[in-house]
């Protein structure tokens, strides 16, 4: 760990951001023989999301892939923020930085592999989960002791909280 978790309430942390492949997952995707996909996402890591929401703070989900099972989990958690089939990711956080009026200093941002990257170099506060890749394990604020799927979320959303 880099930071303690007391220096994160201190942020005024108004949007916390996230990829799914390797977050909010454990970054595996099933695809059956007829195509279709499924994953497996952490009910605890659900319930800190809506705990955010619940306290005010925005969610959003920027992901390179397109996935119907990922969408249909964000809508059953209320986030409306989320993007899909993303290979810029720094465009789509201007883009919520500036329609919801935040500074970068109110933005956290969890991530796991090397496409995360500009956008964690950018926000008030970076974490990376405790099963990224060692160039974004370099850039993170803080590394959650739960790998990606396993709990890291919801150890974020805690400390926010």
């Amino acid at each position: 760990m880099k930071t303690h978790k007391k220096k994160l309430k201190h942020l005024n942390i108004k949007l916390l951001i996230l990829d799914v492949d390797g977050v909010l997952t454990n970054g595996k995707i099933y695809i059956s023989d007829n195509g279709m996909e499924t994953k497996k996402f952490n009910v605890q890591d659900g319930l800190g999301l809506k705990l955010l929401l619940n306290n005010a703070i925005d969610i959003a989900v920027i992901s390179g892939r397109k996935s119907n099972a990922t969408k249909i989990r964000m809508r059953e958690l209320g986030i409306k923020y989320a993007y899909f089939g993303v290979t810029d990711k720094t465009k789509v956080f201007e883009l919520l930085k500036k329609k919801l009026r935040l500074k970068n200093k109110n933005i956290a941002c969890i991530g796991d592999d090397l496409p995360d990257l500009p956008i964690m170099q950018q926000a008030g506060f970076s974490i990376a989960v405790a099963n990224a890749v060692p160039e974004v394990h370099k850039a993170a604020n803080y590394t959650t002791k739960n790998k990606g799927g396993n709990g890291a979320v919801r150890e974020v959303c805690d400390m926010i909280l």
